[in-house]
């Protein structure tokens, strides 16, 4: 009986390569779609003055907001990173580095006051 239960758990636990690339790819489209969805509001708060910054999460880090260029720079990075995530190419790079600027790009859309259900379910 308990060697039928350990044969059922451990068969349970070893997830085939199959399983784990439909979780990285339904991982890489909801990046991807997130990143697109907070672009409107990105691009808005990169002209907001300096005063209504607070910074959260990574972006602790800085004193003023950072530069426009910079930011459509981590946008851009994020998108690219999650399609390459989607596709799987290079995921072990490319993977931890959506999640970064993931991470990045929710942080800063948060340190304008800017709050959603996505961003505080990631953080």
């Amino acid at each position: 009986m308990q060697a039928t239960m350990r044969r059922k758990i451990e068969s349970a636990l070893k997830a085939p390569a199959d399983r784990l690339a439909a979780v990285r790819v339904v991982v890489g489209v909801f990046a991807f779609a997130t990143i697109i969805g907070c672009l409107p509001s990105v691009w808005k708060n990169a002209g907001l003055p300096a005063s209504r910054f607070r910074p959260v999460l990574p972006l602790a880090l800085w004193d003023v907001p950072p530069a426009h260029w910079f930011v459509l720079c981590a946008c851009g990075v994020g998108l690219i990173s999650a399609i390459a995530v989607s596709l799987g190419f290079r995921h072990r790079i490319t993977g931890p580095l959506l999640a970064v600027f993931y991470l990045w790009i929710t942080g800063y859309r948060s340190s304008f006051g800017v709050m959603s259900k996505t961003s505080d379910g990631v953080a």
